[in-house]
């Protein structure tokens, strides 16, 4: 059966002994109304029962976030196989304080074979009303001959030019900081690089 984000690929549908699928569970880390994290791994399998195929994996967690994992392969005319990743996520949640009536945007991040045999971070934004959802994906190999994939969606009270100036200024706040004779021993998770603390309708706690 295809699928809207899959045109031209057929879900895959084989013998597991012979075609297993290469799309494992997804494993829920955190959730709450303004965030959530899951991992997941995969396989980039070396036959496939058709010669374009892909495999999904996706998890819903109820006035959070929804993750979905799937590996699109295809078998080229010399009869080698091509592969992409491509992960999802959608902030399920709305904040009515927020001035919002719907869930958040679809965001999408894709990677390449090569990138998914590798390590990295990719971050993707979309606005929520005049605020922002942020989606991330940091992968790697297990050890085992699997990749990894750890999915990440935060919901910010700024909007997505907001939060990209905020990183910015982090960056640059940090280099200074390197410089100076001080240096923070105990970890500021407001500065941090590449994830500022999400804002959400709950207060924040005094440090």
């Amino acid at each position: 059966m295809p699928d809207d984000h899959h045109p031209g690929f057929a879900i895959w549908d084989g013998d597991p002994l012979q075609f297993p699928n290469p799309v494992g569970t997804f494993q829920l880390i955190f959730a709450d109304s303004g965030g959530a994290n899951a991992t997941c791994e995969f396989d980039l399998p070396a036959a496939l029962p058709a010669k374009k195929v892909y495999a999904e994996s996706s998890i819903g967690i109820a006035d959070s976030y929804k993750f979905w994992l799937a590996v699109e392969c295809t078998t080229e005319q010399n009869g080698s196989i091509t592969y992409e990743i491509l992960v999802r996520g959608r902030h399920l949640h709305w904040f009515k304080a927020h001035q919002e009536d719907d869930i958040g945007p679809e965001l999408a991040i894709r990677l390449s074979a090569a990138e998914a045999r590798a390590s990295g971070w990719k971050q993707v934004l979309g606005g929520h009303t005049f605020h922002c959802d942020s989606f991330s994906a940091n992968w790697g190999q297990t050890g085992k001959g699997r990749g990894f994939c750890s999915l990440t969606g935060f919901h910010y009270t700024m909007t997505p030019d907001e939060f990209r100036t905020m990183q910015e200024n982090n960056r640059k706040n940090a280099e200074h900081d390197l410089l100076g004779p001080h240096l923070h021993l105990k970890p500021d998770f407001d500065l941090h690089l590449d994830h500022p603390q999400p804002q959400t309708d709950k207060p924040r706690p005094e440090n």
